[in-house]
């Protein structure tokens, strides 16, 4: 289960500590069309998130310099739409279900089985392909509603998007009214999207 070739390649940042096991893993994630960059901290995972801006995140959770339940929030704060995947050498019931509640999409146990990394690999990359999209729908929706798009010159459809303009960045409720087909909906998304 590969990567499309049309698509750009994911930039993976992987936080492990032990060398054989971050070779494996970026071995496995190369070999599936990935990039995978291979930090050996949790300081070098926090700035090469920032610089880097990876795709995908992996984190063993004990490093050399604190706990990996402590990076994987930070993560999640700095860079919340890319999915992680906790891989370390403990099977703890209570670190599975912390890393799950800190954001964490999936959890893999060291030894690394190969095809259950290769398929969290690949859930991964569908669930931040998804966000993406998500993102690009969103900013499309509040582009079609901008007040620039409703269409109308008259003094009242000014004084309209005045208003708009005024009640958008407050938390104020608004009750519009109009009757049947004059656009209430439309400015209604005006407001909303504004």
């Amino acid at each position: 289960m590969s990567l499309d070739d049309t698509n750009p390649t994911v930039q993976i940042l992987y936080a492990e500590d032990d060398p054989p096991s971050g070779r494996l893993v970026r071995s496995i994630a190369e070999t599936e069309g990935y990039s995978v960059k291979v930090v050996t901290t949790g300081q070098e995972f926090l700035r090469a998130l920032s610089e880097d801006k990876p795709d995908l995140l992996l984190l063993d959770l004990n490093l050399p310099d604190g706990s990996g339940l402590d990076f994987l929030a930070k993560a999640r704060i700095r860079s919340p739409e890319a999915p992680v995947i906790v891989v370390t050498a403990s099977n703890s019931v209570d670190d599975v279900v912390k890393a799950l509640k800190g954001g964490a999409i999936d959890y893999l146990t060291k030894p690394v089985d190969i095809q259950r990394m290769i398929v969290s690999l690949a859930n991964a990359t569908k669930i931040m392909r998804q966000q993406q999209d998500l993102i690009k729908l969103r900013s499309e929706v509040k582009e079609s509603y901008r007040l620039e798009h409703m269409i109308g010159s008259s003094p009242a459809t000014k004084q309209v998007r005045d208003l708009i303009r005024q009640a958008a960045p407050t938390d104020a409720t608004v009750l519009i009214m109009g009757e049947s087909g004059t656009g209430k909906e439309l400015v209604a998304r005006a407001l909303h999207y504004a």
